[in-house]
């Protein structure tokens, strides 16, 4: 068998990009990504609102089951300290705590034990409308809210088209719905 004169010497090609091939590479894509990321953004903005709704969600049943696996009182209130209940719901976070003599006041000295502290999303708050007024929700020994049927609104940080409701009826259930913006007391 012959080899050929030249295969020895033969170049192979080159493979890989040159500098000026990857800079228009990366040019094209951040162009791209320019364009695509204000159509984004609302999804960003629904996934956020989702996420915290359900971490509200959570905790709400977080409360109710513990109340009615511990046979006593659990509240929900909200807390800016960690260590009192708040009178107004936009502190940004909430406590959960299992209250025996089920009066929605946290006794740190007394019969009162601290179950979880959640933060909420920056700047988010929750607009609380129940019955008789209160500043927690209390679930008794069988999941039932103390007549506290109510409403609650989880406001974002920044205006938007529509807000999550929670609904919460006299035997505890949670039903979510949306509303607009413009119709709630965010």
């Amino acid at each position: 068998m012959a080899l050929h004169p030249d295969s020895c010497c033969r170049q192979r090609p080159q493979r890989g990009l040159t500098l000026i091939e990857l800079i228009i590479v990366l040019a094209l894509s951040a162009l791209l990504l320019g364009i695509a990321m204000p159509s984004l953004q609302p999804l960003l903005n629904r996934q956020t609102r989702s996420a915290s709704v359900n971490q509200v969600i959570a905790i709400l049943r977080y409360t109710q089951q513990k109340a009615v696996f511990s046979g006593r009182p659990a509240t929900l209130c909200p807390s800016s300290s960690g260590d009192s209940c708040d009178a107004a719901w936009g502190s940004g976070q909430l406590m959960v705590f299992a209250d025996p003599e089920g009066d929605g006041l946290f006794d740190k000295d007394g019969a009162d034990q601290l179950l979880k502290l959640v933060m909420l999303p920056n700047d988010w708050s929750i607009n609380w409308r129940a019955f008789g007024n209160r500043n927690h929700i209390a679930y008794d020994p069988r999941g039932y809210v103390f007549n506290q049927n109510g409403t609650m609104e989880i406001c974002p940080a920044q205006a938007t088209d529509v807000i999550a409701v929670l609904v919460i009826n006299r035997i505890g259930r949670l039903r979510r719905e949306e509303r607009r913006y413009s119709a709630s007391k965010c």
